[in-house]
């Protein structure tokens, strides 16, 4: 097979299609003027990496400001017991409550016994008393 005219026919597309040579120069140009950022990045990346580190920043900052005798740490400490104090103080109070209740029912309950137990121990020694005083006195109405 004879290949000739579609080489032929590819040639002459080749030779239709735009020349992008000064474009590409043109661009390469440019290119070369673009200045090197380098040198300023590897600048910048030192700079960071002299830096303190953050997290040991925040932890001298942290200890520094819980220090007992640091004026942050006072009002944290004082707002924490404000907050403790509001959250505990009516508890308390019920459970003061609660406890005087069960307090004076318990009283109650000792000296109703108490009174109970000497009630009884008390009504037959009277009753005792008094049996012995009638037959004192039907004793001496016999004799007399």
């Amino acid at each position: 097979p004879d290949h000739e005219p579609r080489v032929a026919a590819l040639e002459s597309r080749l030779d239709e299609a735009p020349d992008h040579e000064p474009r590409v120069a043109a661009l390469e140009s440019r290119l070369a003027e673009v200045p090197d950022h380098e040198p300023r990045i590897s600048g910048l990346e030192e700079k960071i990496a002299a830096l303190p580190d953050v997290g040991d920043v925040v932890s001298k900052t942290l200890e520094k400001e819980l220090d007992p005798d640091s004026p942050a740490f006072y009002r944290i400490k004082s707002r924490l017991t404000e907050d403790i104090e509001d959250y505990l103080a009516p508890r308390l109070v019920e459970k003061i409550d609660d406890m005087k209740g069960e307090l004076e029912e318990s009283f109650k309950v000792s000296v109703e016994e108490l009174l109970a137990d000497k009630l009884e121990r008390a009504v037959p020694a009277e009753a005792a008393r008094i049996i012995r005083e009638e037959i004192a006195a039907l004793a001496r109405e016999l004799e007399g």
